[in-house]
């Protein structure tokens, strides 16, 4: 009989709700619904844009003859199904302190499909310069000098020390760093993740890495840009008598021949390829050095840069570094 009552009593809920109040009921489901799809359909397109290869324009890249430093060609071999392409410089100290590492990879793999490959793009690296990074690193594996910047350009790649891993169509199946123990104007005592070593794990297992891109460290690759000429625009700047000062009253002191700095800011073909790092390093605060907390007090000879001499080479950057007359220097 209770449960008769119980019936009843729904049924006549039931009936005392009306149509209007059924049709709210009905979207409000179907909206539930709709979120609950949607969100499965996004899991899903994060998934796959995680393990999906990144596909590289095929063409200026097949006509792109290879060679290592010794003249000898690069090709693809019957034992060669991936290639780690290694940007590399020969100055960057983060790019020196992962050659080695790059080395021991190289050597532990030896015996795999896997290929190493050194790459220099850098405008002030020449090939002996490459040769002697070489040799003094004791690198086994075979090193290019991407004179005209054509490789580093068809791969996307910013930094010396970004790796980028590829199959035989060029297919980008990783890139970026090659582990956590650098950052930014940090290096820590070890790697708590290694991007690189897993990316090749997954391949040689016959997997796509897990993890498809990360971040690259290290020194930004200057990519060569047309000169502007004197007075052909407003706020043309020149090395001669713009920047050179700057540099030499905030900068000369330890980047000179024999100094701590990884470059000498007096030469200007070598600085010319420094030339975006040097703009990245001055916005971040990390260039010129100065550790002092001045949260509550100002510092005599503080050691910064004017926001209008950080203007300057900004402009002169953008203007492609040109060099302007050698009788304005200072």
């Amino acid at each position: 009989m209770k449960k008769r009552v119980n019936q009843l009593s729904w049924l006549q809920i039931l009936r005392s709700i009306s149509h209007q109040s059924f049709a709210v009921i009905a979207i409000v489901f179907a909206c539930f619904l709709q979120g609950i799809y949607a969100q499965e359909t996004s899991q899903k397109a994060i998934s796959q844009e995680t393990i999906s290869p990144e596909i590289i324009t095929p063409e200026p890249l097949s006509q792109m003859v290879w060679s290592d430093i010794d003249g000898n060609p690069l090709e693809w071999t019957d034992r060669d199904q991936f290639r780690v392409l290694c940007f590399l410089g020969v100055e960057c100290p983060v790019a020196r302190f992962y050659a080695t590492r790059i080395d021991e990879l190289a050597t532990r793999y030896a015996d795999t499909k896997i290929r190493f490959v050194g790459i220099n793009s850098n405008l002030h690296d020449s090939i002996a310069d490459v040769q002697s990074f070489a040799q003094e690193l004791g690198l086994s594996f075979r090193q290019v000098k991407d004179r005209d910047q054509a490789i580093a350009r068809a791969f996307g790649a910013t930094r010396t020390a970004e790796v980028v891993v590829v199959d035989q169509y060029h297919h980008v199946l990783y890139r970026g760093r090659i582990d956590d123990q650098y950052s930014p104007g940090v290096k820590r005592s070890g790697s708590t993740r290694t991007e690189l070593e897993d990316a090749i794990t997954s391949l040689l297992d016959g997997k796509s890495p897990v993890t498809a891109r990360t971040e690259p460290v290290g020194c930004l690759i200057t990519f060569d840009k047309k000169v502007a000429e004197s007075g052909a625009e407003s706020g043309y700047v020149s090395f001669c008598k713009h920047v050179a000062p700057i540099l030499f009253e905030h900068c000369y002191e330890c980047h000179r021949p024999k100094e701590i700095g990884p470059f000498d800011v007096s030469n200007y073909e070598e600085l010319r390829g420094w030339a975006d790092m040097v703009v990245e390093v001055i916005e971040q605060k990390r260039m010129p050095p100065w550790h002092a907390n001045e949260t509550e007090h100002a510092f005599k000879n503080a050691r910064h840069l004017p926001a209008e001499s950080l203007d300057i080479i900004k402009r002169w950057v953008k203007h492609g570094a040109p060099y302007g007359d050698p009788a304005e220097l200072p």
